[in-house]
């Protein structure tokens, strides 16, 4: 259905998301679709879906963030984050290259899926952070497209922890 906690369409970069949280929400807790925003200082708590998810060419900056999953969800692939490039064509432009600084994905329960999936050519960058208690990988990237991404330098992560998760 689609009921996110907070759904942003293609914002641009002189709109600012500062201290806001998304708790208990039907879906995503937040999701990006496209645009160039920034947000800071964000907490997506109990959520039936995913913390973070985006999308569509996303390529904001997103700083100090707390996912917190705890397993009371009607979802069955929750993460703490999503993140997609376009759906129909794994390369087109823009790509979804979003850079997150410090983040803590939290799972207090072992029904989660992965703590972060990156696939359908997103790249991204996230330095900064630990992902901690899921059930599947701690972090897993899906597809070549995805994967190729590292190789071509647009694809990092940086000092980042993944600590008890199951996969």
């Amino acid at each position: 259905n689609e009921l996110n906690g907070i759904a942003l369409h293609g914002c641009g970069l002189g709109t600012k998301m500062d201290y806001v949280q998304s708790h208990l929400g039907a879906d995503d807790a937040i999701e990006w679709f496209g645009g160039i925003m920034n947000a800071k200082h964000v907490i997506a708590s109990v959520h039936d879906d995913d913390g973070l998810d985006w999308t569509e060419g996303f390529r904001g900056k997103i700083q100090h963030v707390v996912t917190l999953f705890t397993g009371d969800t009607a979802s069955n692939d929750p993460r703490g984050i999503e993140a997609d490039g376009n759906g129909q064509n794994f390369e087109l432009t823009p790509l979804a290259n979003p850079t997150i600084y410090n983040i803590s994905v939290l799972s207090t329960s072992i029904l989660g899926q992965d703590g972060i999936l990156l696939r359908r050519g997103t790249a991204g960058k996230i330095f900064n952070g630990v992902v901690v208690g899921f059930g599947g990988d701690g972090l897993d990237i899906t597809d070549a497209a995805t994967i190729s991404r590292i190789g071509a330098g647009l694809l990092d992560f940086t000092n980042i922890v993944l600590w008890n998760n199951k996969g």
